[in-house]
């Protein structure tokens, strides 16, 4: 299922009942051992490449920021917050 993240978010709710029905006629008629569920396979392939991506040996790893990168990128960004500026803002809305 290539690039299912990409393409799920145009599929409308029949459509998903669709493939999801083809799914469970593959299992009807023996063509696969389980029935599978779009929403199921969506997940698991973006927990699949989300494993890949951060591990070293991933063709795609480099891209990614270090770890301590966005440690220090979030610390960064709290500090600077003024959070009575905020509150102030919440209150007034």
């Amino acid at each position: 299922m290539y690039g299912i993240s990409e393409w799920y978010g145009f599929l409308n709710k029949s459509h998903i009942l669709q493939i999801n029905r083809l799914f469970e006629r593959a299992f009807k008629y023996r063509y696969v051992k389980s029935v599978y569920n779009l929403e199921q396979c969506l997940h698991d392939y973006d927990d699949n490449l989300f494993t890949k991506a951060t591990h070293g040996n991933y063709a795609m790893h480099h891209l990614l920021p270090s770890p301590t990168d966005v440690y220090w990128t979030l610390a960064a960004l709290v500090k600077r917050l003024d959070y009575t500026s905020i509150h102030h803002a919440y209150i007034k809305t």
